[in-house]
């Protein structure tokens, strides 16, 4: 009926409008749809925080966040301590039991996460992140083999390439699906810096990115960024998330 399409319309109104004024910007501004576009220069990479982990937190206390060393002493008291003695609530515990390793010090909890991270196969945008932090977090593991860190950094840099494809193909600034991918590149470049020679390109598209399309699109924007429901809810949460990264893992004051 007429009044149940004048409801409908009512409702995807807003949306439509917020998805024209992004195009509008996109046209305007010069906003790019491919990462190379925006990529750094060697000139204007940042330097990568020395040593493991460097992803959402630090080896030793710094000015902007926790540092492991930190959440060691944190350890012996409630919250935490209380936290660390029950049992792992994530649904899928490989992420929560890579932070109680880098807390405890357990080395029964590497060979299974080890072997999830060997075993698991397809990328979607936000497994290369958790699959770079794990790697970063549990990098100084004795358990943690060289062969086993050469097919997981095989497997970021693979995860790497859909990352670009997939985000090249969602440029919606709007939604997570247009952040994903951004992080993704992020957290593999930081977490191989060091290690693999891709690391470089993958940190110089995604800050490339961040600051020449993120950053001023935000701006432009004047922070109006979330558009309601959930998808678009996680599009300012993955920002969020890829600030943290940047900033943890390097000496660029964004």
């Amino acid at each position: 009926s007429f009044g149940v399409m004048r409801r409908i319309l009512m409702v995807l109104l807003p949306f439509l409008l917020l998805a024209v004024s992004c195009e509008q910007a996109s046209t305007e501004e010069g906003f790019a749809s491919k990462y190379r576009d925006t990529a750094l220069d060697k000139s204007e990479l940042p330097e990568v925080v020395d040593g493991h982990p460097r992803l959402f937190l630090r080896p030793k206390p710094w000015s902007h966040g926790p540092s492991l060393a930190e959440l060691k002493q944190w350890a012996q008291s409630p919250p935490l301590e209380t936290y660390l003695e029950g049992k792992a609530w994530d649904r899928r515990p490989w992420l929560e039991w890579a932070f109680r390793y880098m807390v405890t010090g357990d080395e029964s909890l590497v060979a299974p996460i080890v072997e999830k991270m060997k075993n698991q196969k397809d990328y979607w945008p936000g497994y290369l992140q958790t699959l770079a932090t794990i790697y970063d977090w549990l990098y100084n593991s004795p358990n943690f083999s060289a062969e086993d860190k050469r097919l997981i950094e095989d497997k970021m840099i693979s995860w790497g390439y859909a990352a670009i494809n997939k985000g090249e193909h969602y440029q919606d600034m709007w939604s997570h699906f247009g952040y994903g991918p951004v992080a993704d590149l992020a957290a593999a470049g930081l977490a191989m810096h060091g290690h693999r020679s891709e690391a470089g390109s993958f940190l110089a598209l995604a800050g490339g990115y961040l600051k020449k399309n993120f950053l001023p699109g935000w701006q432009l924007n004047e922070g109006a960024w979330q558009g309601g429901w959930a998808y678009y809810s996680q599009g300012p949460a993955k920002l969020i998330t890829l600030i943290h990264l940047w900033s943890t893992g390097t000496n660029d004051n964004l």
